[in-house]
């Protein structure tokens, strides 16, 4: 088993990056305090993810609360930057052929993704969000500024839900 294997794993929700962006509130300033802390390499017992979708909300988001530049820019960072070690993840894994190349089903994810909205009852993209998070089937801490993920908690590999100064306060080892 590899360290990366053994590490806890902890799902970042839109929230967290826009919060560091727009900063209009005290939990924002937690999310900022969150993402310098992960950029510093201070939570090395942690793989933080989040889904590939995310960079759509964060996109969105940002583009029309800040600036287009702004939302262009916090994406490269997290695509780009090596310094912020946030895997993003498909919601979805790759299926193998015949031919053993990989495949991506947009039809198989739509409807994975009915079922889950469905199941769990979650407004728009929080349905990608839980469906990324389950199909990682790995034990995860969801870390969110939205009072609505509490629902994360009925996904069975979902340990916590947290927001990011709950984080820090009860997972920041000193």
């Amino acid at each position: 088993m590899s360290k990366e294997d053994s590490l806890q794993s902890v799902y970042l929700d839109t929230s967290i990056f826009a919060g560091k962006v727009m900063m209009a509130d005290q939990e924002d300033k937690q999310c900022a305090i969150l993402l310098g802390k992960i950029s510093s390499n201070e939570f090395n017992q942690f793989r933080f993810l989040t889904s590939k979708f995310t960079l759509i909300e964060i996109a969105e988001l940002i583009a029309r609360k800040v600036t287009e530049d702004k939302a262009k820019s916090t994406l490269f960072d997290l695509v780009y930057n090596p310094q912020i070690p946030i895997f993003l993840i498909n919601p979805e894994p790759a299926h193998k052929t015949w031919a053993r190349r990989e495949y991506f089903d947009i039809d198989l994810l739509v409807a994975n993704i009915v079922n889950t909205a469905l199941k769990h009852r979650m407004p728009g993209f929080d349905t990608i969000h839980a469906h990324t998070i389950f199909t990682v089937g790995e034990r995860i801490i969801a870390v969110s500024k939205d009072t609505h993920f509490q629902r994360f908690k009925n996904i069975k590999n979902v340990v916590d839900v947290v927001t990011a100064t709950d984080f820090l306060k009860n997972y920041d080892i000193k």
